[in-house]
């Protein structure tokens, strides 16, 4: 019995389709990033240019994408202690 190439011929057809995609997303991926500004932000007071919660309701950031990276640890420390940790966070900002 002859081996049945069809499914050979599938995937290489397959390949093609994937190979001619990637060669028109890529271009657009890499313009879609190369248009993007990406920059950081420290809180330092609240309702104000680095307060997350306040730029988010801010109408010129309504079409920004905010990542919001928080430290667990230094959270439950705040959590646990207040005051000495607010004092600490203000001599290490100065």
């Amino acid at each position: 019995m002859a081996p049945d190439h069809r499914s050979r011929n599938c995937s290489r057809l397959s390949n093609a389709a994937i190979l001619f995609i990637l060669s028109i997303l890529f271009p657009l991926l890499f313009a879609i990033l190369a248009a993007m500004e990406i920059t950081g932000r420290v809180f330092k007071h609240s309702g104000e240019y680095g307060d997350f919660a306040w730029m988010i309701e801010q109408p010129e950031y309504a079409d920004a994408l905010f990542i919001f990276n928080d430290n667990e640890e230094q959270f439950l420390a705040y959590r646990s202690d207040p005051i000495s940790n607010v004092n600490f966070a203000l001599a290490v900002d100065d």
